[in-house]
């Protein structure tokens, strides 16, 4: 299974749990955290492990000379773009380099700034908020997508706006996109999510 195919399926899983109980979801940082909580187990396995060089600091540091392996899920990652959630990509993994390192500025390992094959914006409208508002920023969010400067062709960006209360329920923040089954549509590009209570939506964003 791709790892997109993993992080697709730990989206659905919080969508069903999200519209069992909205409620249990009072912050977004909840939404976010559950999604984490869930893709991680999904991913944490020693062969989805991604090995990563490191060079910047002494090889006394890390545990096995310059090698540390990590789960490919993180949250507020890479370092300077900080997605709510992101998943490396374990084909385009890149060591420490000191050439390149003097030539880029480079100020630490590059554990925390790995290419992505994917990533998760999260915006909420809680109960009283102004659709208004959270539209906004779901449309900030898919252009942080859209400007991901290491997306590869196979690169996937969702953007998702969960709604808490049905009564604020709205696909107008999505008006001209294109509206696609369910995320089992979801493959390389950028989409649009709004998911509510008992309602949901996607949709496939242009590229540019």
């Amino acid at each position: 299974m791709s790892y997109l195919e993993i992080l697709k399926n730990s989206i659905a899983e919080l969508v069903e749990d999200f519209r069992s109980n909205p409620f249990d979801y009072l912050y977004e940082a909840d939404l976010q955290a559950a999604l984490f909580s869930i893709a991680r187990a999904k991913f944490k396995s020693k062969e989805m492990a991604i090995w990563m060089e490191g060079g910047y600091h002494a090889s006394g540091l890390f545990p096995d000379k310059y090698a540390v392996g990590t789960t490919p899920v993180k949250c507020e990652y890479p370092s300077g773009k900080r997605f709510d959630i992101a998943i490396i990509d374990p084909k385009r993994v890149e060591p420490f380099e000191s050439t390149r390192a003097r030539t880029e500025g480079w100020k630490n390992e590059r554990f925390w700034a790995q290419p992505l094959c994917a990533a998760v914006e999260i915006k909420y409208l809680q109960l009283g908020d102004r659709l208004n508002h959270r539209a906004a920023g779901l449309k900030s969010d898919l252009a942080k997508l859209k400007g991901y400067q290491f997306a590869d062709p196979g690169f996937c960006g969702i953007a998702m706006l969960f709604v808490q209360a049905s009564a604020q329920y709205s696909e107008k923040p999505c008006d001209g996109m294109e509206k696609i089954k369910d995320i089992s549509a979801v493959s390389e590009g950028f989409y649009v999510a709004v998911i509510g209570p008992t309602e949901m939506s996607w949709y496939r964003a242009k590229s540019a």
